[in-house]
């Protein structure tokens, strides 16, 4: 009994613009005719919802602690950078810890 899907979804952390190694399998199941559509996290060029080289991409926003490390590397100041940083890294472990017990999510809206 053969199971033949149409269409298969990725989820991924960052694919656009640089694709990660979840490319090589998007390559192949392009050969094998599969329509891929891949949801990843946004980036810095703030576009929604592209068709790239046949592969439709959705993007969902970033978790809070990754947009406050963002917003640090920003920074001039040199002091409120690494606090702003070390704020994002926190964050980004308080929710790891706090959703540990089902299956390392760190957030309930992205399972990742």
């Amino acid at each position: 009994m053969e199971n033949e899907f149409e269409s298969i979804l990725l989820v991924t952390d960052f694919y656009y613009p640089h694709p990660t190694h979840i490319d090589k399998l998007v390559e192949e199941f392009k050969l094998m005719g599969k329509k891929v559509t891949i949801i990843c996290y946004d980036n810095e060029i703030n576009k929604r919802n592209i068709v790239v080289n046949n592969v439709e991409i959705y993007f969902i926003k970033q978790k809070i602690g990754e947009r406050v490390k963002k917003i640090a590397d920003k920074q001039k100041n040199k002091l409120f950078k690494i606090l702003l940083n070390y704020l994002g890294i926190f964050l980004v472990r308080f929710g790891q810890l706090l959703f540990f017990p089902w299956c390392r999510m760190s957030s309930i809206i992205v399972p990742l």
